[in-house]
């Protein structure tokens, strides 16, 4: 009979739970359907983020939703590159900057008003330049490159 509360563990990225989270729901997402639809999901999560009750909107999440989604479809994309991304992640001593970006100067917790006042909608010019970078420092994490 094992105590199953000795085997929880509190899983965190950089820090914090809701992070891995992010990472892990958008990783499966990516597994089991395409990452253009986790991604579409964690867009609309945070748009729902600034109503009411929410966290507010967060590039931050989306970053890591994004390296989520974009570890998971590697997982499935060939055996080639699925067994590099085993070999990479598979080790206990696998460090977080693997496989995560850096979040540092992302926008987090905005309201509705803030992020229609700093970004005006998704997709816009102001909003395109930080999704752009998210994209640059998930493009350039190691995981990616070496599994590639």
């Amino acid at each position: 009979n094992i105590d199953t509360m000795a085997m929880r563990h509190d899983l965190q990225l950089a820090g914090r739970t809701d992070f891995a989270q992010h990472f892990l729901a958008s990783a499966g997402l990516a597994v089991t359907t395409d990452s253009a639809l986790a991604q579409s999901i964690a867009e609309l999560k945070e748009l729902q983020d600034t109503q009411a009750g929410g966290s507010g909107f967060s590039f931050t999440d989306l970053a890591v939703d994004r390296a989520g989604a974009s570890v998971g479809a590697l997982a499935v994309s060939n055996e080639t590159s699925a067994l590099k991304l085993q070999q990479l992640l598979g080790t206990p001593a696998v460090q977080e900057a693997l496989f995560m970006p850096d979040l540092k100067d992302l926008p987090e917790y905005m309201s509705e008003a803030e992020f229609k006042q700093r970004f005006e909608a998704v997709g816009s010019p102001g909003y395109k330049t930080v999704a752009d970078m998210i994209e640059m420092r998930i493009f350039l994490l190691p995981v990616l490159v070496e599994a590639r």
